[in-house]
């Protein structure tokens, strides 16, 4: 039996824990607890636990699969685990992986910082067997400040539970999903600033402090509800910075709504894996709207929803990562 550990980060402060409390993976939102899940259908003879420190909760998804929120991670609990991911990049997993690596010095252990600023290891530990990025410039990067480590491109699907197409009538030109409380990275001051009067924006996420037009319309949804809201446009716009996100997770969200997405050359992705001539454009910041426009009268030339299930699904991502997984983990024990 292989134990799959994935240390997922702390319990969510940005918002209402509660919101994160899943009675059944049916209604699960997270991708990275949907990937651990389809790791576990591909892989018969593996069993997983979720991490989080923060919070004060078991949950049982299957008998394979459990979910843990604790005060701090304990050390010592989770030194028999064979494959360990750690997401985030944080100092709090440190001790965890040093008493993995000390009791159990085969342990395949992967990481990913999910974020511009810590997408290679920056903490004590750095004894990692994989390091998984969002874009060929940061694997670049991580290849010359971690020569030793393997590196290669991670998939971002959305929750296909959740996520995808709803029938409702197409209110607004553009969707520009956009947490106010992240204005300094995700935009707004560029996007309320510029739009053009005949276009209309969809800004969803909390509202910033930053006045908005007339022809911006703001609004803070629940994610399990959030499908109509991006299904309500007639695309997307993405123009956040490298100083926080890396391949935001709204970009294959509202792909796999059949939404085409233009997005600014300002932050880091995998790009030719999300956006082609059938998903959307990538252009300067300062062509967005003209992007915009050409898209809007080209609708009819976009399928995104149809690239996103064959590339970007939780399956299809689900099983590339666990390829990515044996074959790097193959090569580890062919090398002890």
């Amino acid at each position: 039996m292989i134990k799959f550990l994935l240390l997922r980060g702390q319990e969510p402060k940005d918002r209402n824990p509660v919101e994160t409390y899943y009675n059944n993976l049916s209604e699960c939102d997270d991708i990275y607890t949907l990937m651990v899940n389809q790791l576990l259908e591909i892989h018969p003879d593996w069993m997983g636990t979720i991490v989080y420190w923060g919070g004060n909760r078991r949950k049982t998804y299957s008998f394979k699969l459990l979910e843990i929120r604790e005060t701090s991670i304990h050390p010592n609990a989770y030194i028999n685990y064979d494959i360990v991911w750690a997401r985030g990049g944080f100092p709090e997993y440190d001790p965890v992986l040093f008493h993995i690596r000390k009791h159990n010095p085969k342990a395949f252990i992967i990481y990913y910082g999910a974020n511009a600023k810590r997408f290679y290891p920056k903490n004590k530990f750095k004894d990692y067997n994989l390091i998984l990025v969002d874009s060929y410039e940061q694997q670049k990067i991580c290849k010359k400040e971690c020569p030793h480590i393997p590196c290669t491109l991670f998939i971002k699907p959305a929750p296909d539970n959740l996520i995808g197409p709803v029938v409702v009538p197409k209110k607004y030109d553009v969707c520009y999903p956009a947490n106010g409380r992240q204005q300094q990275y995700k935009g707004q001051a560029f996007v309320y600033n510029s739009v053009p009067e005949d276009i209309t924006v969809y800004n969803l996420g909390t509202p910033c402090d930053i006045k908005c037009p007339n022809n911006v319309y703001r609004n803070r949804v629940l994610r399990k509800n959030i499908a109509a809201e991006y299904s309500k446009c007639k695309c997307g716009i993405i123009v956040y910075n490298k100083g926080l996100d890396s391949c935001p997770r709204v970009l294959p969200e509202m792909l796999a709504c059949d939404l085409p997405v233009i997005c600014a050359d300002t932050f880091y992705f995998w790009k030719e894996m999300y956006i082609t001539e059938k998903t959307g454009l990538i252009v300067k910041q300062d062509k967005i709207w003209n992007a915009v426009k050409y898209v809007l009268n080209n609708l009819d030339k976009y399928s995104p929803r149809e690239h996103y299930l064959e590339h970007l699904s939780v399956k299809y991502a689900t099983s590339y990562f666990s390829n990515l997984i044996q074959r790097f983990r193959t090569k580890e024990f062919q090398n002890v």
